[in-house]
């Protein structure tokens, strides 16, 4: 998928809701036992990231939603991967959004509760844009870059919200 029209297709997807159509629906899975102020800072960032959304504390509460399932490792993973999802064999992405819950603590550094929620929720938005835009592909800064580093993990600064990064440029029109 081009970098333009992924771009176009993460913002028409997170525009449904202001337009009356289907409203992107997130909910937590949290098999990692994660401690209150981190769910709660992780929960405060997917909604700014994703303003859009509704998001389910919990996903037996809300059968349809899209599953965002924190997890403290997963076997067979490589020891520096954050998160995952699935690709079919026909390459479609699907759910759920895996959060390696350890990985990111080694990886962020996060000094507090609130900065271990900022990392998490970053990994989480940057899975969810796979997804949405059902492209494996990178960008060269923001959410969706390769390699997320420790500030760009934790930094109350460092990210801002996909909308405002992956607004659609303007295509030009062939005359």
């Amino acid at each position: 998928m081009s970098s333009n029209l992924a771009k176009a297709a993460i913002a028409a997807l997170l525009c449904q809701g202001a337009l009356g159509a289907t409203v992107l629906r997130l909910c937590l899975q949290d098999r990692a036992d994660l401690r209150m102020p981190a769910r709660a800072a992780l929960i405060q960032e997917l909604i700014r990231l994703f303003p859009s959304a509704r998001l389910s504390p919990d996903c037996p509460g809300d059968p349809g939603a899209l599953a965002i399932t924190l997890l403290p490792q997963l076997s067979g993973q490589p020891s520096d991967a954050l998160g995952a999802m699935a690709v079919r064999a026909d390459g479609v992405i699907a759910p759920p959004i895996l959060v390696f819950v350890n990985a990111v603590v080694a990886h962020s550094s996060a000094k507090s509760e609130e900065a271990l929620g900022l990392a998490l929720a970053r990994v989480a938005g940057h899975e969810l844009l796979h997804f949405l835009s059902q492209s494996r592909e990178h960008s060269p800064a923001g959410l969706l870059q390769e390699r997320l580093s420790a500030a760009d993990l934790t930094s109350r600064s460092s990210l801002g919200s996909p909308q405002r990064e992956r607004t659609p440029e303007p295509v030009a029109t062939a005359r």
